[in-house]
């Protein structure tokens, strides 16, 4: 074993690795690979399929009792880990993550393919927006482009703020981050193409879409609306 700057020493050891992940639309995959090296505190392993820090991936591997912190007598260790670092070659690059343990970060569940960072990593800037949002309950009917298999395609929400370059909504349905949708006014009087920016949970313990409009003419049929009920921007 040889001593890293890695708070955890490092064992060059090859075990098979079972790597399941979520694209950033939710889609799942998973891939085989083998392990470079292992420690009490993660793993690398070389991966075809591409991953980015902050990605949380769900691991199977026949791990070394030393280095677990449960399941000490299952042949499989399953872990949740986060990537940390993504380095080599562009076609096959090395994966490091961090293990996180039996359960995923908090939010997971509502966004599978989303990027979750430590306290300690460079926060990304906030996006400007280029149009304001305004408060605005809009009857509109939500159409998701790739439902899960089986999944609800559609539903009827209702807009918490919007502008000419996005808009707040509520939802029941397993949407995550980064899928397509279309919003359709219920009074059709528009239907619009959007990508889900975010995911968050409102105070009422509802699920928001922050959404924006990825539609050349939606800024216009936006602001017909918003002049419609007397708002000027």
């Amino acid at each position: 074993m040889a001593q890293d700057r890695r708070k955890h020493t490092r064992m060059e050891i090859a075990l098979p690795v079972d790597v399941k992940g979520y694209e950033i639309d939710g889609r799942p995959w998973g891939e085989m690979t083998a392990s470079q090296d292992v420690s009490f505190g993660g793993v690398s392993f070389v991966l075809k399929h591409l991953a980015a820090q902050g990605e949380v991936l769900y691991l199977s591997l026949p791990l070394p009792k030393s280095f677990r912190r449960y399941e000490f007598a299952a042949t499989s260790y399953q872990v949740f880990s986060l990537v940390r670092g993504v380095t080599g070659d562009k076609a096959a690059p090395r994966i490091g993550v961090l293990f996180l343990g039996k359960n995923a970060p908090k939010g997971f569940d509502e966004n599978r393919g989303g990027r979750f960072l430590l306290p300690t990593d460079p926060q990304p800037a906030a996006p400007t927006r280029r149009y304001p949002r305004h408060d605005l309950l809009l009857g509109a009917r939500l159409h998701r482009l790739h439902p899960a298999e089986g999944g609800p395609a559609q539903e009827l929400t209702i807009t918490d703020d919007i502008g000419r370059g996005g808009a707040k909504l509520r939802t029941a349905l397993p949407i995550v981050k980064g899928e397509l949708i279309d919003l359709e006014a219920v009074d059709r009087t528009f239907m619009i193409h959007a990508m889900v920016r975010n995911v968050t949970t409102g105070s009422d313990q509802v699920l928001r879409l922050h959404v924006e409009f990825v539609e050349a003419l939606a800024a216009e049929r936006i602001g017909e609306i918003l002049k419609a009920a007397g708002i000027h921007d």
